[in-house]
């Protein structure tokens, strides 16, 4: 069965499956999201992450997350690292299209995500699992190794990073309409509706959508 989603993360981000029977889903609530850290819902917008980064005295009280995962038994452990994460609660299976208008937000120390992926099933939460929400497969990524805005396609090899063309920061962000087709084992990236990359990629088993921020919120 096909199905369309639809949520503000900062920006507007719409998720669809283009069958003849697709229905929609509206992700513009909390609700249909599992959040790790900070996010809110600013007036009709959905917003994920905050202007924190590196945050060992926990300021903005979201318990640090990630920092838990992998660095120690409390958000203050280790470099007292921020992320701020969030996963559908849904699943999805192609024909799909993840598609969003707005502006993707820079880092200089981590990495800022929009990613498409299978749920890990050994993901805990616990303290030390060193266990990720997903396999973070394929979608748009800006981070402090690589410069400027790119798409990444987890591949046999690891993972195969691009520039997206034509894209240009404005401040501390790359604006723009996003879109990810993925129908008929292939993968097609758009930015400002011009496609930048193109790739096969087989169908598995069902993906969620993955938000990721640091220092910006998406």
């Amino acid at each position: 069965m096909g199905r369309m989603a639809y949520a503000v993360v900062g920006l507007t981000l719409a998720l669809s499956q283009s069958t003849a029977s697709a229905a929609t889903t509206n992700l513009l609530s909390l609700g249909q999201w599992s959040v790790y850290g900070s996010a809110s819902m600013q007036g009709s917008t959905l917003v994920i992450g905050d202007n924190i980064g590196y945050d060992k005295p926990d300021v903005d009280k979201d318990g640090n997350p990630y920092n838990i995962w992998y660095g120690g038994a409390t958000a203050s452990d280790g470099q007292g690292v921020d992320y701020d994460e969030a996963v559908t609660v849904a699943e999805f299976k192609p024909p799909l299209t993840v598609a969003w208008t707005g502006c993707f937000p820079i880092t200089r120390y981590g990495y800022n995500n929009i990613f498409v992926g299978k749920k890990n099933p050994a993901f805990t939460g616990k303290s030390g699992s060193k266990q990720y929400l997903i396999t973070q497969e394929f979608g748009f990524t800006q981070r402090w190794d690589q410069s400027g805005l790119n798409t990444i396609v987890l591949t046999g090899g690891g993972y195969d990073i691009r520039p997206v063309t034509g894209a240009t920061a404005s401040g501390n962000n790359y604006c723009g309409d996003y879109k990810i087709v993925w129908a008929n084992d292939v993968l097609k990236f758009y930015f400002n509706n011009t496609q930048v990359r193109e790739q096969t990629y087989a169908y598995v088993e069902p993906v969620s959508v993955l938000v990721r921020s640091f220092d910006l919120p998406h």
